[in-house]
């Protein structure tokens, strides 16, 4: 079986129901809804939600990552070290089932998920524009620097 088969299938012996987005957009309102409607979001692979992870944190809805050998496959796992889901990371396959379907077996986890996620996020580095704002302002005052530096 594919890794896809075996998570659908490790999900739904805890009897969830299970959403496959098509790719058509909703509108905002709709979409976060549709979002919020489920229990556990899993991270796509190879390539990692970012906008899509942020949001479904956002709506309360825990998300399981595979983490992936580059960039785009490890935006996930950054994302959900920063609120504190190291856990819901996993290394391989095997471990990104065993993840998913122990977070879709706890319900009592995922309630309070669902009640905290928001304000996690919310508190988190990821929600910290001034934080953001000062490491950039930060970054181009070493550039300039190291510019002027070098000379011409």
């Amino acid at each position: 079986k594919t890794a896809y088969e075996r998570t659908v299938t490790g999900v739904q012996t805890c009897a969830l129901p299970i959403f496959l987005f098509d790719g058509n957009p909703l509108p905002s309102i709709e979409h976060l809804a549709t979002i919020a409607a489920n229990d556990v979001v899993l991270d796509p692979f190879p390539y990692n939600g970012n906008t899509a992870t942020i949001e479904a944190l956002w709506m309360g809805v825990p998300v399981v990552s595979l983490a992936g050998s580059r960039f785009i496959g490890r935006m996930g796992v950054d994302i959900l070290n920063r609120v504190g889901l190291g856990d819901l990371v996993a290394d391989d396959v095997e471990g990104y089932v065993d993840a998913a379907v122990a977070l879709a077996s706890d319900s009592g986890r995922r309630a309070d998920l669902r009640r905290s996620l928001r304000e996690t996020l919310r508190k988190s580095v990821l929600f910290d524009g001034a934080a953001h704002a000062k490491a950039m302002e930060d970054l181009f005052f070493r550039l300039d620097r190291d510019i002027r530096r070098s000379g011409p």
